[in-house]
């Protein structure tokens, strides 16, 4: 795992995007801090792939903590793997931050928001 890590700040985006396919079976503990440094990450496509595995996070405060900037500034496919990952975890707290997708400027990100709420509605009626 050690290796993976080094590959996650490997000067090549393709090492890095190859290192979170890699993960994916990886043990969450030893994936995690790879997810949120790769999710964080200046090429697009490695950003993008890492917010895929967002929703093996099991911590929600680390979730929470890492999804504002993501929401904030990340890709339209960035946004939408956090607020798929957000409506996984049953913490009013994500509710604002997936609510304040709705005004978002691309309609997939809006869809995905509201998609997440009514999920979350579903999950709290049960």
């Amino acid at each position: 795992w050690e290796r993976i890590s080094k590959s996650a700040s490997d000067p090549d985006s393709a090492v890095r995007a190859s290192t979170i396919a890699a993960i994916d079976e990886a043990p969450i503990r030893h994936a995690t801090p790879v997810i949120i440094r790769l999710v964080r990450d200046l090429d697009p496509d490695v950003a993008l792939e890492a917010s895929r595995q967002l929703r093996r996070l099991d911590d929600s405060e680390i979730l929470l903590r890492i999804s504002r900037p993501l929401l904030q500034n990340g890709s339209s496919g960035v946004k939408i793997h956090t607020i798929d990952a957000l409506s996984q975890i049953e913490d009013g707290r994500v509710v604002p931050l997936i609510v304040s997708m709705f005004e978002d400027s691309d309609e997939n990100v809006r869809s995905a928001a509201q998609q997440a709420i009514e999920h979350l509605k579903r999950i709290a009626s049960a």
